[in-house]
């Protein structure tokens, strides 16, 4: 049951997802739009291996800097390992910006 009331508020997103697919070359699935719609200023992404949350969190950070002034994007890993593949995600995402 939870998992079609998921499926189901997914079909109803209105967001835009184009600049993820045009600017940054990143085509998210139903599912990985959700985080990149949201407009929380915090998000949680607890989800299976293989995933992307590596490439959905850096495809949103890349596109917040890019699109708000002044803005502050921090994400936080438990390893050196785990930041390098945040920084080449978001590295590849803007062409080699960061």
């Amino acid at each position: 049951m939870r998992q079609s009331r998921l499926y189901g508020s997914v079909r109803g997103v209105r967001g835009n997802l184009h600049p993820y697919r045009d600017k940054l070359g990143f085509a998210p699935d139903p599912i990985q739009a959700r985080p990149l719609e949201s407009e929380s200023k915090r998000v949680i992404l607890n989800c299976t291996r293989q995933w992307a949350k590596s490439t959905v969190s850096a495809a949103k950070a890349v596109h917040l800097a890019a699109t708000q002034k002044d803005s502050l994007i921090l994400v936080v890993s438990p390893c050196e390992r785990q930041s390098g593949e945040f920084l080449r995600k978001a590295a590849g995402s803007c062409g080699g910006c960061v």
